[in-house]
């Protein structure tokens, strides 16, 4: 490997897993106080080498990348006027300041670059993810805990499921990629192993909120894997589409009916509390009763960082209505924009880019993961928006950079 591009690699390398490590372990008593610290050098790390990229030669900025910057750019515009508009400037500076750096750091600084790929950004948050499930496991047995509330080290069962989940969809989505493409089985394996995990880790931590993106995502990587290997292979027509379809329900009918433990845990996990949830007449566990206010008393600048300690002493247990109620209507809407542009953009790159990418359906999956997972959960400054925000570094590389892995 040519050792110019050896170091840097490394260096980057470095940096995201600790920008990757810093939000999970801002829920873990003994570990919270190295967050802004991992932050940052993660952050500075980057940026070493998104500089050295510019000094030595051009990055060419195309108009995906222009437009989400505008468009972020516009919502940190709202988010400032609606930060003095309601005098909130010392309480909100913490979360003003993050929305700008993650942008700065994981879409400029890694569009900056020239040695990130997908492989690299894979890669850096297993390590990251892997390192934080590996303690728990070692301090926190799951034997000793019970099973249908793992919360490891962090402060509720839900921490841990939004964290697995998204290391299910980076696994799930690289191992299948790998499995597509044909290539480096022994790596796609053991991806595809550390989804089985990350599966069985949601399932126990018990949030449906994690449980439904599990589902989505799983749903969304079988139907385009089918497609596109029966696409390339010329096997595609409706009696085989039909023939898998059948093949998968049987399955499906398999793992339910059969003494399955696997099933079994799910069953004592997730679906009991969907049913206690319906049973009890709140299939959102209260949210829609925070939700309400909301969505009514927002205005066009929103309520700063007080709110929810004036109505519940809860937070809004959703990214999008968390902005609305901090910052109001304009900056809602520019961000579920900015979201929904992204979204749009992850389609278009795997639809024109599944031929030369191997990773070609990840920012789909990223993209998807966090929406998800917001509708339940703030996920404004988490690792899954780390995530799906670096792939814009993805959507402006050139082609010929595409295949590595």
């Amino acid at each position: 490997m040519n050792n110019e591009k050896y170091i840097p690699k490394i260096i980057v390398n470095l940096g995201l897993i600790l920008l990757f490590i810093s939000t999970p372990i801002r829920s873990i008593s003994e570990f919270n106080h190295l967050t802004d610290n991992l932050f940052y050098v993660g952050g500075l790390l980057i940026l070493i080498i998104a500089i050295s990229s510019l000094i030595e030669k051009d990055i060419l900025m195309n108009n995906s990348f222009k437009i989400t910057t505008l468009i972020y750019g516009v919502f940190i515009l709202a988010v400032i006027v609606s930060t003095f508009v309601n005098g909130n400037l010392e309480s909100e500076i913490f979360s003003f300041e993050r929305f700008i750096l993650i942008y700065f750091f994981l879409a400029v600084c890694l569009t900056l670059t020239n040695v990130i790929n997908e492989g690299m950004i894979i890669r850096s948050f297993i390590i990251s993810s892997g390192i934080i499930f590996i303690y728990f496991l070692i301090e926190y047995p799951i034997s000793e805990t019970p099973a249908e509330s793992y919360k490891g080290g962090f402060y509720n069962p839900n921490s841990v499921g939004v964290l697995a989940v998204t290391l299910f969809s980076v696994s799930i989505a690289a191992g299948t990629s790998l499995l597509k493409n044909k290539q480096r089985y022994i790596l796609a394996f053991i991806y595809l192993l550390i989804a089985l995990g990350a599966g069985y880790l949601t399932l126990i931590s018990n949030s449906r909120t994690s449980f439904m993106t599990i589902v989505i995502v799983f749903v969304i990587i079988f139907v385009t894997f089918v497609y596109d290997v029966l696409k390339t292979r010329n096997l595609l027509s409706w009696k085989s589409v039909l023939i898998i379809t059948l093949l998968a329900l049987g399955g499906m009918s398999l793992f339910i009916l059969i003494n399955n433990p696997v099933y079994a845990v799910l069953e004592s996990t997730v679906l009991d509390k969907f049913t206690r949830k319906i049973e009890a007449g709140s299939l959102t566990a209260g949210r829609a009763a925070i939700w309400k206010p909301i969505i009514e008393d927002a205005g066009l600048f929103g309520k700063g960082g007080g709110y929810f300690s004036k109505i519940s002493g809860l937070g809004a247990h959703n990214s999008f209505l968390h902005v609305l109620s901090f910052y109001g209507w304009f900056a809602a809407v520019v961000y579920a924009v900015f979201w929904l542009a992204m979204l749009i953009k992850s389609i278009h790159h795997y639809l024109t880019t599944k031929l030369t990418h191997t990773y070609a359906i990840l920012p789909f999956i990223l993209i998807v993961n966090y929406i998800s997972i917001s509708m339940m959960e703030n996920m404004t400054i988490h690792v899954s928006a780390f995530l799906a925000i670096s792939m814009i570094a993805i959507f402006n590389k050139p082609k010929e950079q595409s295949m590595k892995v």
